[in-house]
């Protein structure tokens, strides 16, 4: 896996981002239970989400070597008390980073309610609203938070929230690819993550007038994609790709 390193002790994954300082992976959105929910109203999809995703975690542990994980809310889906998905899958998530010897690091989301038993249980490091390590402020994305960021120091802003994606194609065959938005904010560089979990596809970014549900993302500008695909980066100015 090739990584992408624009801004100083920031490095790109293709869902998520490595502090090299701390030696800490940043990732977002997982929605463990997300089929559970689907399959109460009618549509079933196999459950396999939560294995890719540690899959695709486990990789990005044997490539780096992190420290710490820090998980950017939005770690279950129902809004309601857990599920029973989300309760097996989640004590096998806090297990399976404990053995890979990590400091985990939670930043709560819009979805993660009636977690605080499960946190306080597992002794888990978390933050209502944002943390702010290694020269970034990172949060979650629903709450509006201008002012803190404002008057942080930090000079990168890291959201979830949105499911960062674009969408590109012509002769009315679009393709959906997840990627990471980065985007200005005050004298900051915003950068959005894509979801982690593979069944959420997402925002799509570059459609004319989208409206943002972060209050946040909605005071950034001069938006640019960075894309992984087949083990490439590429990366697009938002002017180059907006679908009208």
């Amino acid at each position: 896996m090739k990584l992408q390193s624009l801004i100083d002790n920031v490095q790109f994954l293709p869902l998520g981002l490595f502090l090299v300082k701390s030696r800490a992976i940043i990732i977002s959105d997982l929605h463990i239970g997300f089929e559970d929910m689907l399959s109460k109203s009618g549509v079933q999809l196999p459950r396999n989400s939560y294995p890719s995703m540690k899959a695709t975690l486990e990789e990005y542990i044997s490539l780096l070597d992190p420290k710490v994980i820090i998980l950017n809310g939005d770690i279950k889906e129902y809004l309601s008390n857990l599920s029973f998905q989300e309760s097996m899958e989640l004590v096998d998530f806090i297990n399976f980073l404990r053995v890979k010897k990590l400091d985990v690091k939670f930043i709560r989301g819009n979805h993660d309610n009636f977690l605080f038993k499960f946190v306080e249980r597992e002794e888990i490091d978390f933050y209502d609203d944002y943390l702010e390590i290694d020269n970034c402020f990172i949060t979650h994305g629903h709450m509006n938070l201008i002012d803190e960021i404002a008057n942080s120091p930090a000079e990168v802003v890291v959201l979830g929230h949105e499911h960062a994606s674009i969408v590109v194609g012509s002769g009315g065959s679009n393709y959906k690819f997840k990627v990471i938005a980065e985007a200005d904010l005050l004298d900051k560089k915003v950068l959005v993550l894509p979801a982690f979990s593979p069944i959420k596809a997402g925002c799509e970014f570059n459609v004319k007038d989208q409206t943002f549900l972060s209050p946040i993302l909605k005071r950034a500008d001069n938006f640019r994609y960075h894309l992984f695909e087949e083990d490439e980066w590429f990366t697009f100015e938002h002017k180059d790709i907006i679908l009208k």
